[in-house]
């Protein structure tokens, strides 16, 4: 990517989709319909029409729905430990070196998510997250922190999220039925497609060898550490810069 505009794009979709899988709130849906726009056509249509099923439905009904699927009641796992062999058999470490990822670029998900550091929610959250601190940095063109958030994004793809998300999305399929879960996931599966077939292609290229810059803690300037971990998609891009404040 050699725009700020991609990178922000994509922070977007992922964005979406770490909303998409919250408990449903007024403020959900309404976050939805504002990131649906955000979506590159003719993804963009369907994000809408998604986003705006969600604002047109009771917010109940789908909160009682959400908990019989992936909340309280769980008929679909929805975090990496349910897939991963290594989740089974030692969860603490699969879950120590996601953490090692959230903590090098101070990624705090209890700011703002109650859940654990490997559910659906939380690990949408920090690809996009990542994706902001990118597009920031092509912004300020400091271009080896960007190719830094860039690396950590395709081996965060690689190494923890495409390894169980396929898994995800069929099970959600055959327990959510034609609802809106079942929708969201398809949507999912279609935009991820992409960065996740790139994502594979960078760990057999050269380029994804092994990279310790950002297990270190010092991948990027301190001013990028607080204006961007609240700033979400939703601030445009005559404010980007902004971030820094």
């Amino acid at each position: 990517m050699s725009t700020w505009s991609e990178p922000l794009e994509c922070a977007a979709i992922y964005r979406f989709f770490s909303v998409a899988f919250m408990t449903p709130s007024p403020q959900w849906a309404e976050d939805l319909v504002n990131l649906a726009t955000e979506f590159p056509l003719p993804l963009c249509e369907l994000a809408e029409k998604l986003a705006n099923e969600a604002a047109q439905t009771d917010t109940a009904e789908l909160e009682g729905m959400y908990h019989q699927l992936i909340g309280a009641q769980k008929q679909c796992g929805c975090c990496e430990s349910d897939y991963l062999p290594q989740g089974r058999s030692n969860r603490g470490a699969l879950l120590g070196d996601i953490a090692g990822f959230y903590k090098a670029f101070s990624f705090d998900h209890t700011t703002e998510l109650s859940e654990v550091p490997d559910h659906i929610c939380v690990e949408f959250s920090f690809l996009s997250f990542l994706a902001i601190k990118e597009s920031f940095a092509r912004f300020q063109n400091h271009q080896d922190n960007a190719e830094l958030c860039q690396l950590a994004q395709n081996k965060f793809l690689a190494e923890h999220f495409d390894l169980w998300f396929s898994q995800f999305a069929e099970n959600l399929k055959q327990v959510a039925g034609d609802s809106f879960y079942e929708r969201t996931v398809e949507l999912a599966e279609t935009a991820l497609t992409p960065v996740l077939e790139e994502a594979r292609q960078f760990v057999q290229s050269d380029a994804g060898a092994c990279d310790s810059r950002f297990s270190e803690g010092t991948c990027l300037p301190d001013e990028m550490s607080e204006g961007c971990q609240s700033c979400f998609v939703m601030q445009r891009t005559e404010n980007i810069d902004d971030a820094e404040n």
